[in-house]
């Protein structure tokens, strides 16, 4: 039997340590919309040492929902044996309908 899964909630050091070493098989992300930034405030992902595009940690988008105002990204790593083409987005257009106990 032993452990089959481990939720992470973490910060940009132990993610980017998570990045580095693969150390995932789904990534879950709530994009709020909303825009903040300052000099100096914290990153979602720390230096993972990649620059360009063609050296990017490559995701498939499983669901794209909206959850109340905000978007819900569930996200595997990209495998050699996927037939995405990178650069491929979910189409956001539809309209996903809120949950019902959030209607009211």
């Amino acid at each position: 039997k032993g452990i089959t899964s481990i939720l992470v909630e973490a910060g940009p050091r132990v993610v980017t340590s998570l990045l580095r070493q693969n150390l995932f098989d789904k990534l879950l992300f709530f994009v709020a919309p909303l825009i903040i930034g300052n000099y100096g405030s914290r990153p979602f992902v720390k230096d993972l040492n990649i620059s360009l595009v063609r050296e990017a940690k490559g995701l498939l988008f499983n669901k794209v929902r909206r959850v109340g105002a905000d978007i819900f990204i569930e996200a595997y790593p990209e495998s050699k044996e996927s037939s995405r083409v990178r650069g491929e987005l979910p189409d956001l257009r539809e309209t996903y309908p809120e949950p019902e106990e959030q209607r009211s």
